[in-house]
């Protein structure tokens, strides 16, 4: 039996869709899937007419009468939207059973620096079967991955993310650095959340962390002096532990106080609004021990509701794009870091309450290897109301493009001193003591 059915939505543009059809039928001669197409109600006699005659007999339905009018005997099923892009759907990192979604994202080549090498729409998905027939069961008509997620969030169905190949074969390895690597798959990792009123989106967050194939040791929430703490929804998850602070200092006062009172090593970040695909720690830690990096990330899709998804790029070698342009190169949240390389440069920059994910990168590059891996494993969630977003504070603000500014001035003096041979100022930009965290639930971690 073929490995699943390529379903293809159909557009205003014939010639569009018999590219794509084109490209799907390699597969079908392979004997790797079946094909379908999808279409609009009333619009399934006008395409049988005027498919090109190498199409003829492909099965065509309107969504509205699915699954009765298009009934898939394949496990796995993959949906490619009118506006999105073919490329081999990847049957092999798709189970064939489970609540489990993989997006469908065609392969890119990246950049060699800056911060985002690329960013598009990304639509199309594959799956067990089985979530088609969620979906279909809840009459949604928008097959769209954001689509398909948002309907599966409000019935309160679990899902789980897999991730997907960012660049093309060939292209985007991450450098590698002589000597024994640091961290690997032995490594102890503890995973940390900060938190602060985000309790909408805490439990899919955690849910994700105690979903990963090779587990952390940890997982901590940290609570940055939320109105509430969110006890109910960490107690949920048992083995999660919840700390909180009584003053509002920002994540990185919270992280780094966190790494100095724990002995593991090494540290994933996210999010608490944010999500990870169930592979992401193992991918991470098989990227360091690969290429010897004490600082790595991924790369991420950005859930920006009610406008979709796109598919944001991180150059492979981070380092070399931090010392040559002085500019994010790693998502932070997206990041696992040693704790030898956190002490190694002094630590986060405490004493901001944005930014110091830059801080850090711009000092980290000179004491550690620095790399982002091939495959799409973290989810943003872009939300009104986020440090990133807030007017106050937000990526456009007066005073985050003035410490930005600051900031990149001093890398850029190390730069320089670094290219005369001299030692670089890696003291942290602006430090703060740590912050008294009471323990509130789950293992105690110090």
């Amino acid at each position: 039996m073929p490995l699943g059915t390529v379903i293809v939505e159909a557009g205003p543009s014939m010639d569009l869709l018999a590219r794509k059809l084109a490209l799907a039928t390699i597969g079908l001669a392979a004997g790797r899937h079946r094909i379908a197409i999808a279409c609009d109600r009333g619009q399934e006699q006008w395409l049988a007419e005027r498919l090109p005659d190498r199409f003829r007999g492909t099965a065509i339905a309107a969504i509205e009468a699915w699954p009765e009018d298009l009934p898939i005997d394949t496990p796995r099923v993959a949906f490619l939207p009118a506006d999105a892009e073919f490329s081999p759907p990847g049957w092999l990192d798709v189970p064939p059973e489970g609540m489990i979604i993989r997006p469908w994202v065609r392969p890119i080549v990246p950049l060699e620096h800056g911060a985002m090498g690329y960013a598009k729409p990304a639509t199309a998905w594959a799956a067990p079967v089985g979530i088609l027939r969620e979906v279909l069961r809840a009459r949604l008509r928008d097959l769209r991955l954001d689509a398909v997620v948002a309907c599966l969030e409000r019935q309160g169905v679990p899902l789980s993310f897999r991730s997907t190949q960012a660049f093309a074969e060939g292209t985007g390895t991450s450098p590698a650095v002589a000597g024994p690597p640091r961290l690997h798959r032995g490594s102890r990792v503890l995973a940390i959340v900060p938190h602060f009123r985000c309790e909408a989106w805490l439990g899919p967050c955690l849910r994700s962390l105690k979903a990963q194939t090779l587990a952390p040791q940890s997982i901590v929430v940290v609570d940055d002096a939320s109105p509430t703490p969110p006890r109910d929804i960490v107690a949920a998850f048992p083995g999660v532990t919840l700390l909180c602070s009584r003053e509002n200092v920002g994540p990185f006062r919270l992280v780094q106080t966190v790494i100095e009172k724990t002995r593991f090593d090494a540290y994933m970040f996210q999010d608490a609004d944010d999500w990870s695909a169930s592979d992401r720690l193992a991918l991470l830690l098989d990227g360091a021990e690969r290429t010897g990096a004490e600082l790595i990330g991924c790369q991420e899709l950005q859930f920006d509701l009610p406008d979709g998804v796109s598919a944001h790029c991180y150059v492979p070698n981070a380092s070399r794009s931090l010392g040559a342009v002085q500019r994010y190169s790693i998502l932070h949240p997206t990041s696992l870091v040693s704790r030898d390389l956190v002490t190694r440069v002094g630590g986060f920059a405490t004493g901001l309450k944005f930014g110091g994910d830059l801080e850090f990168q711009l000092r980290a590059h000179h004491r550690g290897h620095v790399v982002n891996i091939e495959r799409y494993g973290y989810f943003r969630r872009q939300r009104e109301g986020s440090l990133w977003t807030s007017p106050d504070t937000g990526r456009h603000s007066a005073v985050r493009q003035t410490q930005v500014n600051q900031i990149v001035e001093r890398a850029r003096a190390n730069a320089r001193a670094v290219a005369h041979g001299q030692t670089p100022d890696l003291r942290p930009f602006r430090h703060a003591g740590p912050i008294a965290l009471e323990h509130l639930l789950g293992p105690a971690l110090f």
